[in-house]
């Protein structure tokens, strides 16, 4: 990879890291209102800023490194398999493995979980990525952070099948697909209702951003403030405002850090860090909610809760750190492992395949 193309993978990691920081301090913010519910500026603080829109930004960079990462597949033979190797191997391990804890401890201790378990049908549904319905009616898996992976998986389904075509008239072949179910009017079917929200056109502006790196290239100066008024313009709208707002600030943080040239500055601690926090921003997404359960049981039994603010930064300390020890030490092996796994499944299937055509002939 070139340095440019190092750099803007660099400044993908920074913002996946603060993307997954925003995401999970939402959800602290709001397990912190239940344990000392009295402290308003708590709520406050949740209501007057979007943090969820790291869910955005996460989404747009999808788009981003689906395309720029994919560069030597499209069109190439055999690459709707190496594809879906890949993507396979890197989520579906983990969530798994995530939902399976949750549906233990849901099982085990309910009264520490939110919503409602479903039948067979609902959490087999929740393993296969397919939106499901829970008994209250909420479209939502088992693990309820495992809405996002359902479009995650939305997106990839429709990504791999373009792959046969240039990398142009893929993203644009990927973009009308995503861009048409948005058109559904209000389907009564539950999967084209959920997958026809109009977040799916986030991955489109990743892509296309995609298509414009290394031909646009934006001076630091209007990089810093194109994510600065990303920022603001998050700040000063009502956190309600919807894709427009959310979708469109998602947008201009990622050309903020991607469209950028090429740095010769070697990373220092801090930079380092928030970079291996990015690598760890999956496991991050998807373990912290039981780091915040876990820590707040602690300070409940402790009878400690007028210290929010120690609980906020505990929560945030702890779950960082576990992030990148798990991925360092557990979730990089897990996904080998994985992939191999997949890699000779793909290859048994490859050369059966063949073998029924041929046996069909006769």
């Amino acid at each position: 990879m070139s340095a440019a193309g190092r750099h803007k993978i660099t400044g993908l990691q920074v913002l996946r890291a603060f993307a997954a920081l925003s995401v999970s301090f939402e959800h602290i913010l709001w397990n912190a209102q239940a344990l000392n519910p009295s402290a308003m500026w708590l709520k406050n603080l949740h209501d007057h800023f979007p943090w969820a829109t790291g869910v955005d930004v996460f989404f747009v960079i999808s788009g981003f490194v689906i395309v720029y990462s994919s560069g030597a597949l499209f069109g190439a033979p055999g690459a709707m398999s190496a594809f879906a190797i890949r993507r396979l191997a890197r989520v579906v391990p983990l969530y798994w493995l995530t939902t399976t804890l949750f549906l233990v401890i849901s099982l085990t201790m309910a009264h520490q979980v939110n919503g409602t378990l479903g039948g067979l049908s609902y959490i087999l549904a929740s393993y296969l990525f397919i939106p499901s319905t829970r008994p209250d009616g909420i479209v939502q898996p088992v693990f309820g952070l495992g809405w996002t992976l359902n479009y995650e998986m939305l997106f990839y389904l429709v990504f791999v099948f373009c792959l046969r075509w240039r990398r142009g008239y893929a993203v644009l072949a990927a973009s009308a697909v995503l861009a048409l179910l948005t058109l559904v009017p209000h389907p009564a079917v539950t999967v084209l209702r959920f997958w026809g929200r109009p977040i799916v056109l986030e991955f489109c502006c990743g892509m296309l951003l995609a298509l414009a790196a290394g031909k646009i290239v934006l001076s630091d100066a209007a990089r810093l403030a194109l994510g600065f008024a990303a920022i603001m313009f998050l700040a000063v709208m009502p956190p309600a405002s919807g894709l427009p707002v959310h979708g469109g600030a998602a947008t201009a943080l990622v050309a903020a850090a991607t469209l950028g040239r090429r740095s010769h500055t070697p990373p220092g601690m801090v930079e380092q860090w928030i970079m291996r926090l990015g690598e760890a921003s999956y496991m991050l997404y998807l373990t912290h909610p039981f780091v915040m359960r876990a820590v707040a049981l602690g300070f409940s039994h402790a009878h400690l809760h007028g210290y929010v603010v120690f609980y906020l930064l505990s929560c945030l300390v702890i779950a960082q750190a576990a992030a990148v020890a798990l991925h360092y030490g557990f979730e990089r092996r897990m996904n080998a492992a994985a992939r191999r796994i997949l890699e000779a499944l793909f290859s048994e299937m490859a050369r059966l395949w063949p073998m029924r055509q041929e046996k069909d002939a006769r």
